[in-house]
């Protein structure tokens, strides 16, 4: 199975990985600059995710859990999910930030799963 992730140029400085485009549109948003009605847009996509995609609970590898970090995907079959990824990768389209589509079908230890995504530890050589 091929997992999906959107991802912006702007890197964690934890991890030094790329940021998902959740952490890019809720930065966005919270710097105050954008429109009113991109940002009430903004509001509804979140509100949608949150009534639609259980959140993962705690999951670990390692004891040392401070320098882990994971990264989401979607599966490729979540596709009423990955449609209202892309109303988020237009909102930041129209605030010149650009999305990078990455696709794996090895996206490291996987220490989530649920029917629409997983959560992984990437390999060290790996995104």
């Amino acid at each position: 199975m091929n997992y999906i992730r959107f991802q912006i140029h702007e890197k964690d400085p934890w991890s030094t990985k790329s940021l998902g485009i959740f952490h890019a549109i809720a930065d966005l948003r919270d710097g105050g600059t954008m429109l009113d009605y991109h940002q009430t847009h903004a509001d509804d996509l979140r509100k949608w995710f949150n009534d639609h995609l259980e959140a993962p609970g705690r999951f670990s590898r390692k004891k040392d859990q401070r320098k882990t970090r994971w990264i989401s995907r979607w599966k490729e079959t979540a596709t009423e999910y990955i449609e209202k990824m892309e109303e988020i990768i237009y909102l930041l389209g129209e605030y010149d930030i650009v999305v990078e589509k990455i696709t794996s079908d090895n996206p490291g230890y996987i220490v989530y799963e649920d029917d629409y995504q997983i959560v992984a530890e990437p390999f060290k050589d790996s995104l």
